[in-house]
């Protein structure tokens, strides 16, 4: 199964870099990784929040900053005490089983935080 790993750079008041953030509303999970490495932090949204989520996604994330109003930095600005969310890039990953989506994701979480580290930009695979 292929599902969507959503994934989103967090910045400071300053616009420092503080962590990733990978949604993935088919599996209903978001999952956070600050700077330092840490292994990644599942978060509960809402359903609500999920529908929200979802619309703004479907309507397309823009390269700039998104709104402090939109539902994505609404979440994660309350997880993060982020001042900035940028959405990088859209990764499809393919999972054998749905109890594997989780795992899947925090790996991808991981791997996408050594490669901004690194300098690396990452790359939108959807498109």
């Amino acid at each position: 199964m292929l599902i969507d790993a959503v994934t989103f750079a967090a910045s400071d008041q300053e616009g420092r870099f503080i962590a990733l953030a990978v949604l993935c509303p088919a599996a209903r999970h978001c999952s956070t990784i600050s700077k330092r490495g840490s292994p990644p932090t599942r978060h509960f949204v809402t359903p609500e929040e999920w529908k929200l989520i979802e619309r703004q996604i479907t309507a397309g994330l823009p390269a700039r900053p998104l709104s402090s109003g939109s539902p994505i930095s609404a979440v994660l600005d309350d997880l993060l005490e982020a001042w900035g969310v940028r959405w990088l890039c859209t990764t499809p990953l393919r999972v054998a089983r749905e109890e594997d989506m989780g795992a899947a994701l925090d790996e991808h979480l991981a791997t996408s935080l050594q490669g901004y580290r690194s300098g690396a930009r990452l790359q939108d695979k959807a498109s």
